[in-house]
């Protein structure tokens, strides 16, 4: 089977992507267990995010802060757009 070099680009992305995800799993189910553990030891709501911080999780929460941006963005355009019936 031949591959031209952007169908063995993507072939190596995914095969990348899959070892990622299989390499993290095991620490993220470990991560909720742990908070599992101690909740009943706690008062209020344990954040495993907080508890067990891996070292992965600094570009996700970069991307939380994108996510909640974009949907003060959003919910901005729809209540102007409930206003005045036009998009921005």
């Amino acid at each position: 089977m031949e591959l031209t070099v952007p169908e063995l680009t993507e072939v190596l992305k995914c095969w990348q992507e899959s070892r990622r995800v299989s390499e993290r799993t095991p620490w993220e189910v470990m991560r909720v267990q742990v908070a599992m553990t101690l909740q009943p030891f706690v008062k209020g709501k344990l954040d495993p995010y907080r508890i067990f911080p891996l070292p992965w999780d600094r570009d996700t929460q970069t991307h939380r802060v994108h996510d909640k941006a974009e949907r003060k963005r959003q919910q901005k355009r729809l209540s102007n757009y409930l206003k005045t019936g036009r998009w921005d």
